[in-house]
């Protein structure tokens, strides 16, 4: 067994547990009758999350899958990261069968602003937990740096004035508009770390 081989089970673990969570959600949403067609930007998210989840994945093979020696600090960049995934996706603002949600898009709605603030928080530390696995700051860390920081700055806006965007807006424009907004976002996520496995 690889170094590597050993350091991903723990890694396997966690996003199998993450994975996990996201299946409950769209389990929910497809056991609802016409859940997909009244919950179809809730389902939407969620797929989105479990898409980035398995990216997330498949980087750390891109990280340290051909490294014949990963030391302590370059395992717990990439696990803090997951582990962190983990939480984000516990407090997930869809709800599972368990949580008793009559209303999905309600709850949704109610579940997003501590959720999102959480969630940019996440992305603004990002970038240092990627120092851990390499401490040569390059110009491509600095742009994925920066990039990390303004979506995580947006992520928080869009968390403290959801509230304030729904009502004034609608639950359907403001989800047509996060769709709109999520769509490139995921693209660049799993195009940054799918392209490593070919």
């Amino acid at each position: 067994m690889t170094v590597f081989e050993y350091s991903s089970v723990l890694m396997a673990i966690i996003v199998g547990m993450t994975v996990n969570e996201l299946l409950q959600r769209i389990t929910n949403i497809l056991s609802r009758e016409n859940g997909l067609a009244l919950y179809w930007y809730e389902a939407f998210f969620t797929i989105i999350f479990l898409i980035a989840t398995i990216a997330y994945f498949f980087s750390y093979f891109s990280i340290a899958g051909s490294a014949d020696v990963i030391t302590v600090t370059m395992f717990l960049g990439p696990f803090t990261v997951i582990c962190v995934w983990y939480i984000l996706i516990f407090f997930f603002p869809v709800p599972k069968k368990e949580d008793g949600a009559i209303d999905i898009e309600a709850h949704f709605i109610s579940k997003v602003p501590r959720w999102a603030a959480f969630n940019g928080l996440f992305m603004i530390a990002i970038p240092f937990a990627m120092l851990t696995m390499d401490n040569d700051i390059s110009l491509l860390l600095i742009s994925a740096s920066i990039q990390n920081y303004l979506g995580g700055l947006l992520m928080t806006s869009l968390g403290v004035l959801t509230p304030i965007i729904v009502s004034r807006v609608g639950i359907r424009r403001f989800k047509f508009c996060m769709a709109a907004l999520s769509a490139p976002w995921s693209l660049i996520v799993v195009a940054n770390s799918f392209y490593t496995l070919s």
